[in-house]
């Protein structure tokens, strides 16, 4: 992700990027500098309330980036999540231009919730009023999806981008005219809490099949590919032979 991310906008420098340390263990940080380079590694407290809510507390880390950070624009990318076309910039700026506050990433094509995959914060919003956790501990509302009616109730303004279905509708979402792109709870499979290692076990051989084509740069799906993950579609669910083996063609399709 961040290698695209720093083709997309070249003007990103290793003192102006963060990222935020989940794992908190002691060679997880010497791991992402290794991995990402010389940026700057966020590592906050666990929150055990939130984690004992979701499973994690992704809301309650991004609470505290946004005020630790000091700059004017702040973006945001979910780990799974990039630009995929330089293009991204220029939208992001006519956006801006147009008298946008804000630019977020939508949850649905009809509702107000936004995504924490995606998002752009400029210098006339003030983060130290935005809360991730809206509705978390309470009502188990997802992380992020009330900020753009908080925008709103700051009496600012937001762009709410709308989801483009990425692979032919079938996995993944494209936001922006098709310039970022986002894969889905790719860290679910790393957390060890068993809710969302249930989640992330229900979906392996999709988020496999279509993150290998992801890591290539691809979006979408030959012919052949289409056929075998509709085939898996239909019979995922299926404990008998058949479905062990489309299973097995998706794991080791790299066409």
């Amino acid at each position: 992700m961040l290698q695209r991310a720093r083709s997309a906008f070249p003007e990103l420098r290793n003192e102006s990027i963060y990222v935020i340390d989940q794992s908190r263990t002691a060679t997880s940080e010497e791991a992402l500098r290794s991995r990402l380079g010389p940026v700057q590694i966020l590592r906050f407290p666990v929150s055990e309330p939130h984690v004992v809510m979701t499973g994690h507390d992704h809301a309650a880390a991004l609470n505290l980036a946004v005020r630790e950070i000091n700059c004017d624009y702040l973006m945001i990318f979910d780990s799974d999540a990039h630009p995929v076309s330089p293009v991204a910039r220029l939208h992001i700026a006519d956006l801006f231009a147009a008298g946008n506050d804000a630019v977020l990433a939508g949850l649905r094509l009809d509702d107000s919730r936004s995504h924490p995959c995606f998002m752009v914060f400029g210098p006339a919003i003030d983060r130290g009023r935005l809360w991730f956790d809206e509705g978390q501990l309470e009502a188990g509302v997802d992380t992020g999806r009330m900020v753009y009616e908080q925008v709103g109730a700051l009496g600012r303004r937001a762009e709410l981008l709308r989801p483009e279905p990425a692979f032919g509708g079938r996995w993944g979402t494209f936001y922006l005219e098709h310039t970022i792109y986002h894969h889905g709870s790719s860290s679910f499979p790393s957390n060890p809490d068993p809710r969302l290692q249930a989640q992330a076990a229900s979906w392996r051989h999709e988020h496999a099949f279509y993150g290998r084509r992801v890591m290539a740069g691809r979006y979408d799906l030959a012919p052949s590919e289409g056929r075998l993950a509709d085939a898996l579609a239909r019979w995922k669910r299926l404990p008998n032979r058949i479905g062990a083996s489309l299973r097995r063609a998706l794991d080791t399709s790299t066409e």
